[in-house]
């Protein structure tokens, strides 16, 4: 008798740990999705922000479009018929 209780313990820690890899494994797709949320929206911040720059200043609006220019084809075809915002032409005023 004493070995089927051994028997029974086994298979219960057993089912234990399958329940505790199981929430492991859970646990750890949560933090992932959670990663490639917060890196999408970090660049779409970022995007906007260089697009807002490159809006402003003939600099920015260059190198934007010598980036877009570089990219792989297939990333390129995301931008055909998308024209970036051109600096706005801002006339400085001298002090009279």
């Amino acid at each position: 008798m004493a070995r089927t209780s051994v028997e029974k313990r086994l298979e219960r820690a057993k089912e234990a740990k399958a329940r505790a890899e199981a929430q492991i494994r859970q646990a750890a797709a949560k933090l992932r999705a959670e990663d490639r949320k917060q890196d999408a929206r970090r660049k779409i911040v970022l995007g906007g922000a260089v697009i807002g720059q490159a809006a402003k200043d003939p600099q920015w609006f260059k190198v934007l479009r010598m980036a877009i220019a570089s990219m792989p084809e297939r990333d390129r075809a995301l931008f055909e018929g998308w024209i970036p915002p051109k600096p706005e032409t801002v006339s400085k005023e001298q002090p009279g």
